[in-house]
């Protein structure tokens, strides 16, 4: 409770102090704050960093199980390795050895196709001299068709073998070599998601997570304070608008310092903003605001917490 109204008690003090006249625009400090996430979910086994250590880009910052991943890393890898074979395969067209066999099934197809002839001719006989029932020839003659339409078919790989692989075949097969190169690419990706790295230089400002956690997809890691320095999100009132615009120049108080800071005006909304209790002043509270980001210059900033109250003026 007592921190609801130190703020506006300070900034209220801050603005008491200004002899220029002209009513300061009041904000708070912050960092541009960089979300390390959980690409999927599992479980924290180790942390790399505390909060409040200082980390360079590439940095190591936390772990997750890599069971998954790594299972998974390795179902690719088997994966492009037999559609590699199989293209390669492809390409060199059937062994000698191949040939052969197929040669010999052809054989075996055709002696098996006379002797069908054969034992349907001798059944035709006998049921002319009405030795054996109509049935027995029937038979006789779908052993022969069966016998017949194997050969075909072992003449037709045959054919094949010999006539090599088709451009067709090539194309599909390649089409799965690619297709599987680019599910490793994707399960290597993945694996090294599992390790959180600093996407940027930065201060570690929050670690949500402990080891044994397991964190949910889309769940930040360790949160970053990003940036040389903080920069300053005031609320200028609506007749204000006209004069604070992108690269204007600004004299910012920050409580705590004894001397101004330069700002540079980085960003303003173009749509009025919900305007917070301590930016209300007198006939100002019932006027709209703009949010605005200042970009702070000078030295000593870079260990400003975010938060502490600032106001901004324009310089003459």
């Amino acid at each position: 409770m007592r921190a609801s109204w130190l703020l506006p008690l300070a900034l209220g003090c801050g603005l008491a102090g200004c002899d220029n006249g002209e009513a300061p625009m009041v904000g708070l400090l912050d960092w541009d704050r960089v979300d390390v996430v959980a690409e999927r979910s599992e479980p924290v086994t180790a942390l790399r960093v505390e909060v409040g250590d200082t980390v360079s880009a590439g940095d190591l910052l936390l772990q997750l199980d890599a069971q998954r991943a790594d299972a998974e890393l390795r179902q690719a890898e088997a994966q492009l390795a037999r559609t590699e074979a199989r293209l390669a395969e492809l390409r060199h067209g059937a062994r000698a050895e191949e040939i052969e066999a197929a040669r010999a099934d052809v054989e075996q197809a055709e002696s098996s196709v006379r002797d069908a002839e054969q034992e349907h001719a001798r059944i035709a006989e006998l049921r002319e001299r009405l030795a054996v029932a109509q049935a027995e020839l029937d038979r006789a003659g779908n052993r022969l068709e069966q016998a017949r339409a194997s050969l075909q078919a072992r003449r037709a790989g045959l054919s094949e073998l010999l006539n090599g692989t088709r451009p067709e075949q090539l194309e599909q097969a390649m089409a799965e070599r690619d297709g599987a190169a680019a599910a490793l690419q994707l399960a290597r990706t993945n694996r090294e998601r599992v390790d959180a790295v600093a996407p940027v230089s930065g201060r570690v400002d929050a670690i949500p997570h402990r080891v044994g956690d397991r964190a949910r997809s889309g769940e930040p890691l360790v949160t970053l304070l990003s940036g040389a320095a903080p920069f300053c999100r005031i609320y200028v009132p609506e007749p204000e608008r006209l004069r604070v615009t992108p690269g204007t120049s600004l004299e910012v108080m920050i409580d705590g310092r004894s001397s101004p800071v330069r700002a540079t005006v980085r960003s303003v909304r173009s749509e009025p903003a919900f305007t917070p209790y301590f930016a209300l002043q007198g006939e100002d509270a019932s006027r709209l605001s703009y949010a605005a980001e200042l970009v702070l210059q000078g030295d000593g900033l870079q260990n400003l917490p975010a938060g502490l109250p600032c106001r901004a003026t324009l310089t003459p």
